[in-house]
């Protein structure tokens, strides 16, 4: 993405571990256009650590007097 122009990069001269990313206008741009395409086909997750995670019990909160 940086060859292509679409985003940049910046550090701080005090941290040099710190590196900060932003979209250009051409990355802005192409992320709008993306963002705009439908969604045709949704992705299958096989993700069974997720799947359990969603159907745990929420824990029933009980309010003190």
């Amino acid at each position: 993405m940086l060859a292509d122009d679409r985003i940049t990069e910046t550090q701080k001269e005090n941290n040099e571990k710190e590196i900060n990313y932003s979209l250009t206008k051409k990355g802005a741009l192409q992320l709008e256009n993306w963002i705009k395409q439908p969604i045709t086909e949704l992705a299958v997750s096989h993700d069974l650590f997720s799947l359990k995670l969603l159907k745990l019990p929420t824990p029933k909160r009980t309010m003190k007097p």
